[in-house]
């Protein structure tokens, strides 16, 4: 959790926590989350910001090694209006940048039927929900 709000410390969190994922083997750690609760407030900030994080990545010499998975409250998919169901999949409390090893992803997906319609099950399963199991699944999405 990096509760602080400056971009440049909560960076210095997501590098840290990167070594952290290199200097540990996968299995005793195999994946990390750095929350941001008092971070972005607005989609867009976050997404610019996560720009950056792919650029560490880049400079790390890591591209390929991690991935980044993003979550936070207002989460809109390039071509998605803000309401559509399909959103939900990436909605958390707070800004979340979740950091997977790809090596194990790969692994979890040779094991796992279809893995490309991940994507498309996971899209029609929130847009089935009724009112009510949305709001017992996000209720911080209620404002």
């Amino acid at each position: 959790m990096c509760e602080e709000t400056s971009e440049e410390v909560l960076l210095e969190a997501i590098y840290q926590e990167l070594i952290l994922l290199y200097q540990t083997p996968a299995v005793e750690l195999e994946t990390t989350l750095v929350v941001a609760p008092n971070s972005f407030e607005k989609f867009d900030d976050y997404n610019q910001f996560l720009d950056l994080v792919e650029g560490l990545l880049i400079q790390i010499r890591k591209e390929g090694v991690y991935q980044i998975a993003s979550f936070h409250p207002d989460y809109c998919f390039y071509g998605a209006e803000p309401d559509d169901a399909e959103n939900l999949t990436n909605r958390s409390p707070y800004p979340i940048f979740h950091l997977i090893r790809e090596e194990s992803m790969e692994k979890v997906l040779r094991h796992y039927p279809a893995p490309e319609e991940i994507p498309e099950r996971n899209i029609e399963c929130v847009q089935n929900l009724t009112a009510d199991q949305k709001r017992k699944l996000f209720p911080y999405l209620i404002k």
